[in-house]
């Protein structure tokens, strides 16, 4: 039986995200009673039967009650989402695996992945003054990993795609930004860059719109990201608990709900930062606070690229 990603083209999957996004809203309006009756009603079995001529095949489309539960909707948007970076994967473990003689293979997926990765040298001691970019990023993370969560390593990263579409707007407010995600949504990433997905919108609780949703917190973003599922190959597995995060640059741009960047909350201060030699902010801080909140939503794809991979025990 062929699955999803041979089934459908990633365009059909992204419009039925699109979709569900919206679904989600109009229940939403009719379970709270902001509805316009018959309108709201028919509203809704067009975007059930719009997902279902989409997804087809997909088990939950024989009871359209299912779609009633904003939760139902979430999971079937996570569900759908994650063929995004799946289906580049697996063409790149296929890849490895075809060349297996030629090149080894973690060789050839960074090769794959068109990334440079370096190990950013911790510094040895965290009491000096700060003075270069491994200093402030460290700082940045430790002063708001408030759960004192062990970090294994930091990675720098550069990806000639993603630096050639970046920032084509040529913005000079550019800071650095985390970015939670799942372990297996990681080199998706790498090769790929950040995309905008409703489900991030949606999983916040809260809905700001579509863009790709950063914290300036490592807490926050903390709580996004997640360790591979049980399984019996998994639980065998020696890292199958490490967790990845990303510290991405973000061209900021104009700041407002319609603007380049929406700045829901924040902690740190725009006006407080250290500048790398490649001209990107990092923001400082003196102290350790109470980093609970914080969320930023960027507009626009080329106004983010990742800079930073966090290796997280």
């Amino acid at each position: 039986m062929k699955n999803i990603i041979q089934r459908y083209k990633s365009t059909a999957i992204t419009k039925a995200v699109s979709v569900l996004a919206e679904l989600k809203k109009i229940i939403f309006m009719r379970n709270n009673r902001n509805n316009n009756g018959n309108f709201v009603q028919n509203k809704i079995n067009y975007l059930i039967n719009s997902y279902n001529d989409l997804i087809p095949y997909s088990k939950q489309n024989k009871d359209l009650n299912y779609f009633y539960n904003g939760t139902n909707i979430d999971n079937e948007i996570s569900r759908l989402t994650n063929y995004y970076y799946i289906e580049n994967v697996l063409k790149i473990f296929l890849g490895a695996i075809y060349n297996l003689n030629n090149i080894h293979p973690l060789d050839y997926i960074i090769k794959a992945l068109g990334c440079n990765i370096e190990v950013l040298e911790k510094p040895k001691n965290f009491n000096k003054l700060l003075s270069t970019e491994e200093d402030y990023i460290y700082n940045y993370i430790n002063t708001t990993n408030n759960a004192n969560v062990p970090i294994t390593a930091v990675y720098k990263i550069t990806n000639s795609i993603n630096d050639k579409n970046f920032n084509l707007k040529n913005f000079d407010n550019r800071y650095i930004f985390f970015h939670g995600t799942k372990v297996e949504n990681v080199i998706g990433i790498l090769s790929q860059g950040l995309k905008i997905a409703p489900v991030q919108a949606i999983n916040t609780g809260k809905s700001y719109g579509n863009g790709i949703y950063l914290s300036d917190s490592f807490t926050v973003s903390l709580g996004y990201c997640s360790a591979l599922n049980n399984g019996l190959f998994i639980n065998n597995f020696r890292n199958r608990n490490k967790r990845f995060m990303f510290m991405a640059e973000v061209a900021v741009g104009a700041v407002g709900r319609n603007a380049d960047t929406y700045v829901v909350s924040m902690t740190m201060n725009f006006n407080n930062y250290f500048t790398t030699k490649e001209g990107h902010r990092i923001f400082k801080n003196n102290g350790r606070l109470n980093y609970s909140s914080g969320i930023i939503v960027a507009h626009e794809e080329t106004n983010v690229r990742i800079k930073y991979l966090i290796e997280i025990d």
